[in-house]
């Protein structure tokens, strides 16, 4: 089991969803290209953990953080998007190549504000447990 998978059954996820995509313009891994069309979603792995039982690993427990980044001053925009992440991910099944998923949950959330030479920028996060079995 690779983290590349978990990231590819997000990703799946995230931008088969319509009501999703009529959201936010992309969905990208890590970060976001240059020239990406505001507002987006970017999803980044922060941690892993190992489960072992009897010396073999049973399971791996991911931990993601999802963003939505928009420019202005509102972020409600933002807000809707992130909602509809928690409502595509949270207790709902996720395809994981060569792995059996076991869940996905929500485990908080938090915002931030920037200002980049006159340029605003809303960040919604949320961070996100996930457990697959290999």
């Amino acid at each position: 089991m690779t983290a590349f998978a978990v990231e590819t059954a997000l990703y799946n996820k995230l931008t088969s969803d319509t009501e999703l995509m009529n959201l936010v313009n992309g969905v990208y891994r890590g970060i976001a290209p240059d020239d990406a069309v505001l507002p987006y979603i970017v999803i980044n792995l922060i941690s892993s953990t190992d489960s072992y039982t009897l010396g073999t690993r049973l399971v791996v427990g991911y931990h993601y953080q999802i963003r939505c980044v928009d420019e202005g001053l509102s972020k409600e925009t933002a807000d809707q998007a992130m909602a509809r992440v928690d409502t595509l991910l949270t207790r709902q099944d996720l395809a994981v190549a060569d792995g059996a998923f076991w869940f996905a949950e929500r485990r908080g959330s938090f915002e931030f504000v920037e200002n980049d030479s006159g340029v605003v920028y809303q960040h919604v996060i949320a961070d996100f447990a996930i457990e697959v079995s290999e």
